[in-house]
């Protein structure tokens, strides 16, 4: 579901744990049970990418503010790498303010290790976010960082991986022979760790890209999708023919979306905070879940 969401946490201190869990569990599964209605595909998707995050609490009491646009399905992940979280009202009495963009408001279509100096998009509805979480933020008097995240991979994911995937479901997603193009893509697991090691950094502020570090080839990370949905097989496009037909199938903007090498650069982020985020490719096809998992 596209649209613009906001999050307001609130973390409390360890000793609220055990009503807090019972307080985000409600909310996972509210969220999931609405997600599974919509169709098939969903049902497939909440076992196949459910995690437990196992993170460090924030010490004390802190007020959050997080701002994720288009990106609901990661309030859980946030919730649980926040321990103790409650929502709040504005950033106006936050300790720290973090929006989670996307990598998607830079203007460059192709590209390896793209960094946070690159041009953006003025047209892109990212920077109408951005601005719009920056003129708030600066309203309030306080400082905040952005994060430009790379597809997100989670329960009810959506926007691209979301689309691989149901394609991958239908069997209407086919590989193309010799196609090496390398992605960037991050799990929400990771994006809710960066979070939480950020709101404990009390000087840091800018914008960061965030990724998995990997950037695994397309047909690779296709291919990972795939094993968490009963390993379905992605044909591949082989033949002068076939390929031909593939490029016609598809049209112009999809063939560009699945042969295009367009990675980021997230070392800035890895040199302000711990950040050791595992391969999406190597999560989904290593990962045991339990009924722990979200």
């Amino acid at each position: 579901m596209k649209g613009d969401v906001r999050v307001y946490l609130k973390i409390q201190k360890y000793e609220n744990f055990h009503q807090s869990t019972r307080f985000v569990f409600f909310i996972n599964i509210v969220f999931q049970t609405t997600a599974a209605r919509q169709n098939q595909i969903n049902l497939v998707l909440l076992s196949t990418y459910s995690y437990f995050c196992s993170l460090k609490h924030v010490n004390g009491i802190m007020n959050i503010y997080a701002y994720a646009p288009e990106r609901d399905f990661i309030m859980p992940y946030l919730q649980r790498a926040l321990d103790g979280a409650v929502f709040s009202e504005a950033p106006d009495t936050a300790d720290r303010c973090i929006m989670i963009s996307s990598v998607d408001i830079y203007q460059q279509q192709e590209g390896n290790l793209i960094g946070e100096d690159a041009e953006t998009d003025h047209n892109s509805p990212w920077t109408t976010y951005e601005k719009r979480f920056a003129k708030m933020c600066t309203a309030a008097d306080k400082p905040y960082i952005i994060l430009r995240s790379a597809d997100v991979v989670g329960t009810g994911m959506s926007g691209w991986p979301r689309e691989l995937a149901e394609r991958i479901w239908k069997g209407s997603l086919m590989h193309f022979a010799g196609n090496e193009a390398r992605v960037s893509v991050v799990h929400a697991t990771d994006v809710a760790r960066a979070v939480a090691a950020l709101c404990e950094s009390s000087t840091t502020t800018g914008v960061f890209n965030i990724t998995d570090g990997d950037n695994p080839t397309f047909r690779d990370f296709v291919d990972s999708l795939a094993f968490r949905m009963k390993d379905k097989h992605v044909s591949t496009l082989s033949t002068k023919g076939q390929l031909l037909l593939g490029r016609i199938f598809y049209g112009k903007r999809l063939y560009r979306k699945f042969t295009t090498e367009r990675t980021f650069d997230c070392s800035a982020l890895c040199r302000v905070i711990d950040y050791r985020p595992t391969a999406v490719t190597h999560y989904l096809r290593n990962h045991i879940y339990d009924e722990s998992s979200l």
